[in-house]
């Protein structure tokens, strides 16, 4: 509902938001996770509640919403970062502290929990069991990519890339410097190399799981959708 809603705000095309839902009913690590009750799911869906927010300009939610993300899941670390670089692309000062509310607000109930004020850190599981995960390769996450990009995802980035050399060629750069892109594109591709990252260095208990890299995907192939309207 909320990808059509934005489609209609972006003036998409039906038929280019009518190719969502082969994307769910084709890629075999989205489909498991949400018929699992995995969180990946609820995280994308927080992603986009977030980018809904942004591109209404509600930063107060915007910010509250993107602050939480890191307790939704680790990888939410990331959301934080660049939601912060988007507020601070804004001049929206006041909102940067609205962005610390829940890690504040978390930070209070763990000192009283676990008298420890920085638990988010401290009391890390994935700091734990370390050595029993073993070491992957960089390759690992590309190979595998079938599996939760599917092959309409590879069409759908390829039209991407194209739309994007096409506005390299016509110098119209203003559409890389958009949030929409910055939040869009740069948290799946940070939380994908994050993973990559962790995997060949053996950190954050990491075992190459390809689930992991349906975390922002489908907020990434919309972003993707809307750089098509401009060609």
């Amino acid at each position: 509902v909320l990808i059509l809603r934005l489609a209609k705000k972006f003036k998409i095309d039906y038929y280019l938001v009518a190719l969502f839902p082969f994307l769910y009913l084709c890629s075999y690590e989205i489909a498991h996770t949400v018929l699992s009750g995995m969180t990946e799911p609820f995280f994308n869906l927080i992603l986009i509640i977030a980018f809904t927010f942004l591109v209404n300009r509600k930063w107060f939610w915007f910010a509250i919403v993107v602050g939480f993300c890191p307790f939704f899941r680790s990888e939410g670390q990331i959301v934080v970062l660049f939601g912060a670089l988007i507020l601070l692309r804004n001049k929206e000062w006041k909102q940067l502290l609205t962005l610390g509310i829940p890690f504040l607000l978390y930070a209070i109930i763990g000192f009283y929990a676990f008298e420890d004020f920085w638990w988010y850190f401290n009391q890390s599981p994935y700091h734990i069991g370390i050595d029993i995960y073993g070491a992957g390769t960089w390759s690992h996450y590309f190979l595998n990519a079938r599996f939760y990009l599917t092959y309409f995802g590879y069409f759908i980035i390829i039209l991407g890339f194209i739309s994007g050399f096409y506005f390299l060629i016509k110098r119209q750069f203003d559409i890389f410097k958009s949030d929409y892109f910055i939040f869009g594109f740069l948290i799946f591709t940070g939380i994908f190399f994050a993973h990559v990252f962790f995997l060949a260095k053996v950190i954050n208990a990491s075992i190459g799981l390809l689930r992991l890299a349906t975390q922002g995907l489908p907020l990434f192939l919309f972003v993707i959708l809307f750089s098509l309207i401009f060609i």
